[in-house]
């Protein structure tokens, strides 16, 4: 099974309530999948 998540916020680059939320719910996915890939949406970060 795969499933992506989504999300303009996403640790380290944002770090508020969706973004903790986002990153708990891949830490428990990924004990459950055996792929997950992530995305995020928004401007590319340079570095």
């Amino acid at each position: 099974m795969r499933i992506d998540i989504l999300s303009r916020e996403y640790p380290p680059h944002v770090y508020g309530g969706a973004g903790v939320h986002v990153n708990e719910l891949a830490k428990e996915l990924r004990e459950h999948l055996v792929r997950q890939p992530g995305q995020q949406l928004g401007q590319a970060v340079q570095g």
